[in-house]
């Protein structure tokens, strides 16, 4: 047996391969799979500035 200390060697680059590989790559292949209308969807829902949102209705309301 080594007295020497245990090293973390490649510790964050593993880390970041699983992060990748369980969370980015499958939801760009679910974005991807879903189409040009559900990108468009989450653009007008999530990216676009406005002043309106949607009720738990389902209703829109603009302050203006």
């Amino acid at each position: 047996m080594s007295s020497q200390a245990y090293h973390n060697k490649g510790f964050w680059q593993a880390y970041l391969l699983i992060i990748v590989l369980v969370i980015v790559v499958p939801k760009s292949l679910i974005m991807m799979s879903l189409g040009e209308d559900h990108r468009k969807t989450f653009y007008r829902m999530w990216l676009e500035p406005s002043n309106c949102w949607e009720t738990s209705k389902h209703e829109r309301v603009c302050r203006e």
